[in-house]
């Protein structure tokens, strides 16, 4: 009698496990967009607008999808350009590769634009063009 309770306890045991693994499939991971969307220059100097004088920091902010920041989630990279025209032909600044660039003599005259990707975004996301650059005060 006690094998055959037991037998039963086994069985109604497995019954119920099985039910709970046959029903349950594991819910899809949400699928998330690292890509860069957009890529904006702001003035550390002053963030309400953007002044381009010679000495003058600029910050490239590169934003996901969803509007938060790129490097939230993954590496970003940066290219700062600079073109004689604002439709002109940019070519990339040597050595400005970082978030940030310093305005110099050079950039007198000159469009600056920066241009942002991760390792989600297929090709750089370019920022508005700015300028023209004058000398410091």
């Amino acid at each position: 009698m006690e094998n055959r309770n037991f037998l039963w306890v086994l069985i109604s045991m497995a019954l119920i496990c099985g039910m709970m693994v046959i029903g349950c499939e594991p819910e899809p991971e949400p699928e998330v967009d690292n890509a860069i969307y957009s890529v904006e220059i702001i003035d550390t100097d002053f963030l309400s607008k953007i002044t381009l004088k010679v000495g003058s920091v600029l910050v490239a902010r590169a934003e996901l999808k969803d509007g938060s920041p790129a490097f939230t989630y993954s590496v970003v990279s940066y290219q700062w350009k600079r073109a004689d025209s604002q439709n002109g032909t940019f070519a990339n600044i040597s050595g400005a590769t970082s978030q940030s660039y310093t305005l110099v003599i050079g950039d007198i005259g000159k469009y600056i634009k920066v241009e942002a990707r991760n390792s989600d975004t297929p090709s750089p996301v370019q920022s508005a063009t700015v300028g023209p650059v004058v000398a410091a005060n």
